[in-house]
């Protein structure tokens, strides 16, 4: 993560510097690569890379080089980079936590209440009870021939139970697998 942060910041300094005599933004360059930091690494990474890219561009190429914060404008371009940045990470990492786990955005400490099936362009969807997230199952005959499999599944399990239970008296538990068809 240090590398990737290093070359975060290394990476937009000395393109910067390649074109210093061009005018414009000292900050331009810095962008995309707070926003492949925003991507690629843990939020407070993307943090420092944005602090450091702020810093490291006011220094070098705001005003007359090698000073801080005194050229005129300075302050705004830095305040619209700080949150450019910041909405930047806030967005990357919102999306790397809904893709772990899409209950996330039910928020903290709420635990599903139920399944919910519906159909959405066609398509068979399972969500949660008050959820704000749902999972695309399959086509509508596909997910009802599947979930005719696993009831017929559970019935089986049920009754091996049943009958390993009036049998076997050390408490053992009939696994039943299941056959996927595979085909068009």
């Amino acid at each position: 993560m240090l590398l990737g942060a290093t070359v975060a910041v290394a990476a937009p300094t000395l393109l910067r510097a390649a074109i210093h005599s061009v005018q414009g933004d000292g900050l331009c360059a810095y962008y995309p690569f707070v926003m492949l930091a925003a991507i690629a690494m843990a939020w407070r990474a993307a943090a420092v890379v944005a602090v450091l890219s702020a810093f490291l561009a006011d220094v070098m190429f705001e005003g007359k080089g090698f000073q801080l914060l005194e050229a005129p404008g300075e302050i705004t371009g830095l305040i619209f980079f700080s949150l450019a940045s910041a909405l930047m990470i806030v967005l990357a990492e919102a999306f790397r936590k809904a893709v772990a786990d899409p209950l996330w955005l039910n928020g903290p400490g709420k635990a599903p209440k139920g399944i919910v099936f519906s159909l959405k362009d066609g398509q068979a969807c399972a969500s949660w009870h008050g959820g704000k997230s749902f999972v695309p199952l399959g086509t509508a005959d596909e997910v009802e021939r599947m979930m005719q499999d696993f009831l017929a599944q559970q019935q089986l399990a049920r009754r091996f139970n049943r009958y390993d239970d009036s049998n076997d008296r050390n408490g053992s538990v009939a696994v039943i697998g299941s056959i996927v068809e595979s085909g068009p």
